[in-house]
């Protein structure tokens, strides 16, 4: 019963009203923002009919929406307007493939613009990668007496299976910067805040002689952030592993126990919240670590890096070591 008094009263406070709405708000955002990168637009501009090449692109991409232009200056206006991702003029011998010339913009999908060269050099190549191989052994020089070069091209095309080469560059900070999910880091920074805030509440209530149990005030805030949290993420459409989310709050339980220990009022809980931002975006969005390897022991400490990073054995042994501290240090003290 005190656990759900706990909540009505929290409830009640306007500023965490605000804050259970950040989140659900933050991915309504967020989610418009990475529509708008998904849906990246590309011009095309050819000095020469490429009916083959436009209709492959418009077919056979998902990513991207092709549009065709008749003016070069036109596409580039669209550029620098950002109406367009990235823009390419395409000789009037496509197969010269090196006289492609790029335009892109610096607009908020710009990071995209090596994945659209990749896309439209992949299309040039699949149309016209006989006449380009025979350019290219022309402009080289290399004798060729087939005169069936295209059939003798497309045949090596279809028996010869295609590779790729990948760099291998090792484990570690590169690979985890890589996979992080920042949706789930905006959420786990919040729920460490919301354990500050339940511990906060405690604080205020023994002042006045008020003993509910701190443990009820840090588990009730603990969960109505949590619900908050969930419901971001079915905003986002984002697929979350529960049980794995569920372990990490019990060792955000057991941080805003141990936190406890420091907070004497609510207007410290609300001194320590900007720490743990800056905190969790240093290290977990920003990996800090990667570039000074010697604030690597940080990480180690951050129960946000291990619902992010660590596989779910790892972040269930230091939600529980947390966990088991919180509720001792609370009988001790």
């Amino acid at each position: 019963m005190t656990f759900f008094i706990y909540i009505k009263r929290m409830l009640k406070h306007p500023y965490i009203i605000l804050l259970l709405l950040c989140l659900p708000v933050l991915a309504f955002i967020f989610k418009g923002f990475a529509a708008k990168t998904e849906g990246a637009k590309v011009g095309i501009y050819t000095k020469a009919q490429a009916a083959e090449l436009i209709e492959y692109l418009q077919n056979n991409n998902d990513v991207f929406t092709f549009v065709t232009y008749s003016s070069e200056d036109e596409m580039k206006r669209d550029v620098e307007t950002q109406i367009l991702e990235c823009g390419f003029i395409l000789p009037e011998n496509i197969a010269d493939v090196e006289n492609i010339s790029i335009i892109c913009g610096k607009g908020y999908a710009s990071v995209l613009s090596e994945v659209t060269k990749e896309a439209v050099f992949a299309a040039i190549l699949k149309v016209y990668g006989d006449k380009a191989a025979l350019r290219f052994a022309q402009k080289s020089n290399i004798n060729i007496n087939d005169e069936n070069f295209e059939k003798a091209y497309q045949k090596y095309a279809e028996e010869t299976a295609a590779s790729i080469t990948f760099e291998e560059i090792g484990q570690g900070k590169t690979s985890a910067a890589k996979k992080r999910d920042i949706p789930l880091c905006a959420a786990a920074a919040v729920l460490i805040c919301a354990s500050l805030i339940g511990a906060g509440f405690y604080a205020n209530d023994k002042k006045h002689g008020i003993r509910f149990g701190l443990e009820k005030s840090v588990g009730a805030s603990v969960a109505v952030f949590a619900l908050s949290a969930m419901a971001a993420f079915v905003l986002l459409g984002k697929n979350v592993d529960v049980p794995r989310f569920l372990i990490f709050c019990v060792g955000v339980f057991g941080c805003g126990l141990i936190l406890s220990l420091f907070i004497k009022n609510e207007k410290t809980a609300w001194l320590f919240m900007p720490a743990v931002l800056v905190l969790v975006f240093m290290f977990d969005i920003v990996g800090i670590s990667a570039v000074v390897p010697a604030l690597g022991i940080v990480d180690k400490l951050l129960l946000s890096h291990y619902l992010l990073y660590e596989n779910t054995v790892r972040l269930a042994v230091f939600s529980a070591i947390l966990c088991g501290l919180g509720i001792g240090v609370n009988k001790i003290f």
